[in-house]
């Protein structure tokens, strides 16, 4: 899914606005009132990860949680996070990724049109979340010391005889 693609698929619910956010508020994204306001001077990929937070702001928030200080604000903020997460790298993607010769977490990211930042950040996410790995469409995804995907349709066959 590119930023076009997300832009429209969020918009059905929410109105998205590109305006020069950072130089009034310090932040590239903000959601409030079923409003999305997203830092016109960034790249398209890199609006693409803020419009993907902003929207599970959206749809997993309640009330103004601008406040990082209050505990709960920042559990909410987590929320919204691990959201745009799943919804941009999901692992199947990160399954297909790897199918597709990506081999590094630039090429990974570039396939799944994201942010290094953005997947080293939902990677950490899954990586607390199946500390043990996770089996996607026959293949097992590790997460520690690194990223690891494997097919186990390859160890079945390499273990006949």
């Amino acid at each position: 899914m590119n930023y076009e693609q997300l832009l429209n698929y969020v918009s059905e619910e929410f109105s998205v606005y590109e305006v020069p956010l950072i130089e009034q508020t310090g932040s590239y994204g903000f959601f409030s009132n079923g409003t999305i306001l997203i830092e016109e001077t960034q790249s398209e990929i890199e609006k693409k990860c803020i419009l993907a937070e902003e929207y599970g702001h959206g749809i997993k928030n309640v009330g103004n949680i601008l406040d990082q200080q209050v505990t709960e604000n920042r559990k909410q903020e987590l929320v919204a996070r691990r959201y745009a997460h799943e919804l941009l790298v999901p692992l199947i993607e990160l399954v297909r990724a790897k199918k597709f010769g990506c081999n590094s977490l630039f090429e990974t990211a570039e396939y799944l049109e994201v942010t290094e930042d953005f997947l080293i950040e939902a990677l950490e996410q899954y990586k607390v979340q199946y500390a043990d790995g996770i089996i996607v469409s026959n293949h097992q995804i590790y997460f520690e010391p690194f990223l690891e995907i494997t097919s186990l349709k390859d160890q079945t066959n390499q273990k006949k005889p």
